[in-house]
């Protein structure tokens, strides 16, 4: 059984607004936004499925399921509250609206009097009656509810009935759920639970294995990558070192051609040494040959010059004859 109250909070109550229908004579108790304070009670025993009151003149007046209250204190514990909690507010609004409504003040006694919990206690058993509406649909559910069965209902606080000796608290049945069908349910819901759980995790596996096929395509293709990215830095490499031997063959080259002059340089001088030693030769040769051709010359002119007579040895010089 889905449900969902009309308040923020079960202790809401204080925002609820109450309203004398003289013509019904009928105290409509309501939200700011036209709607009743909605509750859903625990587990209570069924002690009469279905209530029917008659008036005096046996004329079919309201429906009526009848429920345990005190079967267990601890579970409905939170049910007696809001119970008691409504029952002060109707209180508190009949005594602040008694004198407008009925024309009489109420005091605290009074009100005890007037205002009536929806409790009733009969054989030591304490029991509440919620009335039943006009619903077939709910009416034929109820007929098939059994005496004994715990049941957990949807309520509304409707407001209180005024009657001729007392002001009565109505809460009407909205839907209910059986114990049997509420574990029924919550077995089924919690083996769908298990199976959208299992499901999930399936799923969660063959995404989490698609999400490893993923990251290792990923992985690999970043390994391609890598492997493209260090070929390309090896070419790179290979570029330059390329190029670096081509610059440096361009440096031997130069070195080479600058042997090659140095070389050409020294063969150069090389022959220009053997031109000089060839060319001092020459000279020596021909200053030597110069030399005694003066030297013949001077002999030859010695000889002439020399005049031997009477074992006198005269030399003639100029126009001097030396007599030695």
């Amino acid at each position: 059984m889905e449900y969902t109250s009309n308040s923020s909070s079960i202790y809401d109550f204080n925002h609820l607004n109450f309203d004398f229908d003289y013509k019904n004579r009928f105290i409509n108790c309501l939200f700011d936004n036209e709607k009743n304070f909605m509750f859903e009670t625990p587990f209570l025993k069924v002690l009469k499925p279905l209530h029917v009151s008659n008036s005096k003149k046996n004329i079919e007046t309201n429906k009526y399921i009848i429920l345990e209250t005190l079967n267990n204190l601890q579970n409905n514990n939170e049910f007696m509250i809001v119970v008691n909690k409504i029952h002060e507010i109707s209180q508190e609004n009949i005594k602040k609206y008694s004198k407008a409504w009925f024309n009489i003040e109420l005091d605290d006694f009074g009100l005890d009097m007037k205002v009536r919990l929806p409790i009733d206690n009969q054989k030591n058993i304490q029991f509440i009656k919620i009335i039943i509406g006009n619903d077939q649909i709910l009416l034929d559910k109820i007929n098939n509810l059994e005496k004994n069965t715990y049941i957990s209902m949807n309520i509304k606080y409707k407001g209180l009935r005024v009657l001729s000796d007392n002001l009565t608290e109505e809460w009407e049945l909205i839907d209910f759920i059986t114990q049997d069908e509420y574990d029924k349910n919550r077995e089924a819901s919690k083996n769908i639970e298990i199976e959208s759980y299992l499901e999930n995790k399936l799923n969660l596996n063959n995404i989490n294995n698609d999400e490893l096929d993923e990251i290792q395509h990923i992985d690999e293709k970043e390994q391609v990558n890598k492997e493209l990215q260090q070929v390309d830095e090896i070419q790179q490499v290979d570029d330059e070192i390329q190029q670096l031997d081509a610059e440096i063959q361009q440096v031997d080259n130069e070195i080479q051609q600058v042997d090659n002059v140095q070389n050409d340089n020294n063969v150069i001088q090389e022959v220009e040494v053997q031109q000089q030693q060839v060319s001092n030769e020459n000279n020596n040769i021909k200053n030597n040959k110069e030399k005694n051709k003066k030297k013949n010359i001077l002999e030859k002119n010695k000889k002439k010059n020399i005049i031997l007579k009477n074992n006198v040895e005269y030399i003639k010089r100029k126009h001097k004859v030396l007599i030695w």
